[in-house]
């Protein structure tokens, strides 16, 4: 009808911050996602529309989950635009989907490797101001509620051997989240000496 026939207009015509608008009124979230995704001056707007449809909009269950499922299955683009804000985003609105999204970043190393990171150092910098540094679970903070398991912290030493092998020394000093003898192989392996 009309309707599709306007939208596909919108669409071809690049004018993603109208079809934002209208996708936004008909409660279609995740094709608002989608446009935010697709337009470059909108993309870094992505995660405070999420945010904010997800913690003030009156959602029903089947919309907060096409939601949930549509930043999961984009995850590697939100990463791409910002890892930081996205390990903030799945720590404030997403906590119990933290392991799902590790795993599927599988596919991406060097965005699982930012996605970690960006949750890793979040969890240091809250511990830094006096939580308990042998708690995995940060209780304060932009990543409050996620738990970082210690084969996360694990892969995180060996994505760090790959992406940033000059901070792995570091790490293993400053932090004890990990097997001694998974260090050792994963610095052996990659030929880190210090």
């Amino acid at each position: 009808g009309l309707k599709t026939e306007l939208m596909v207009t919108l669409e071809r015509s690049n004018f993603y911050q109208v079809l934002v608008w209208l996708h936004d009124k008909e409660r279609d979230f995740s094709r608002a996602i989608d446009c935010y995704l697709k337009d470059p001056n909108l993309q870094r707007q992505v995660f405070q529309y999420i945010r904010t449809i997800m913690t003030e909009g009156e959602m029903n269950l089947g919309e907060r989950d096409r939601v949930k499922d549509k930043v999961i299955s984009r995850m590697h683009e939100l990463i791409g635009i910002g890892s930081e804000e996205t390990a903030e985003l799945i720590a404030e609105v997403f906590t119990d989907e933290h392991s799902q999204v590790v795993r599927q970043l599988e596919k991406y190393p060097e965005l699982q490797f930012k996605y970690l990171k960006g949750v890793i150092e979040r969890a240091n910098a809250a511990k830094a101001k006096g939580a308990d540094p042998f708690d995995d679970v940060v209780r304060s903070g932009p990543t409050a509620g996620v738990r970082v398991l210690e084969k996360e912290h694990e892969r995180y030493i060996e994505l760090m051997a790959t992406f940033e092998p000059s901070q792995v020394y570091a790490y293993l000093v400053a932090h004890n989240t990990y097997r001694l003898e998974l260090a050792l192989a994963v610095c052996e392996k990659n030929e880190i000496v210090d």
